[in-house]
């Protein structure tokens, strides 16, 4: 089980950031399938990393971009979603910042 981290620091921080800028270029440019893409990298390195504040954002991003593509994909996303959520390992009760990280069932 890794160590509880909201935020990261170091490489793996810096990689993710640069994840993110990615995501945010593409999302400006209207490129969908690059910012699932690249939201996927964001999730499976955050995963890895134990950054779970970034994990969770990229879940509700990419739910977000993967509607806006086919809104019929919302309730097998949103189910998959919660299901990562329960499985991450992450109880919010786990550190003091965790549940003032959510606002209406979402990462902010």
């Amino acid at each position: 089980m890794s160590t509880f981290s909201l935020f990261g620091s170091g490489d793996s921080r810096s990689r993710i950031d640069r994840l993110w800028n990615d995501y945010k270029e593409y999302e400006s440019r209207d490129l969908p399938d690059k910012s699932a893409e690249t939201l996927l990298k964001i999730k499976e390195s955050a995963r890895k990393e134990g950054l779970h504040y970034d994990f969770f954002k990229a879940w509700e991003e990419y739910v977000d971009v993967m509607c806006r593509r086919n809104w019929k994909l919302r309730d097998k996303l949103t189910s998959e979603k919660e299901q990562a959520f329960r499985w991450s390992c992450i109880p919010q009760d786990s550190h003091p910042t965790f549940p003032h990280l959510w606002k209406n069932g979402r990462a902010v």
